[in-house]
């Protein structure tokens, strides 16, 4: 299997119902980091988010809360993977999903 290459970028505001379900989901061999970008949450996203209890995770802050956007960039500034795949806090990640979406990258030379 080869190593992992991907960063799962959770954007998550006020997400403390949802997040622990797509973290989970985000637990694939192929990802070697799981970015979850609070945005000024007012509820215990964050704290909920670190339950997950994987070293994977790391849990960042935009400077300030403006956009999605920003929340977006703030998680590319902090990559250290040669893909990010983008994970809605009130979503999940199929199974095998982000194997497939590094290979069609990689076939198509997506840029890195």
């Amino acid at each position: 299997m080869p190593p992992p290459v991907a960063t799962v970028v959770i954007a998550a505001r006020n997400a403390a119902p949802t997040i622990a379900r797509a973290i989970a989901s985000a637990l694939q061999p192929e990802v070697a980091e799981i970015l979850v970008v609070d945005d000024f949450s007012s509820d215990n996203t964050a704290t909920i988010a670190r339950c997950a209890g994987d070293a994977r995770l790391r849990i960042i802050s935009p400077s300030r809360h403006q956009s999605l956007g920003l929340v977006r960039q703030t998680a590319l500034d902090q990559l250290r993977t040669p893909y990010a795949v983008n994970l809605d806090a009130d979503d999940e990640l199929l199974p095998g999903r982000v194997a497939r979406l590094v290979a069609a990258m990689e076939k198509t030379g997506a840029a890195q």
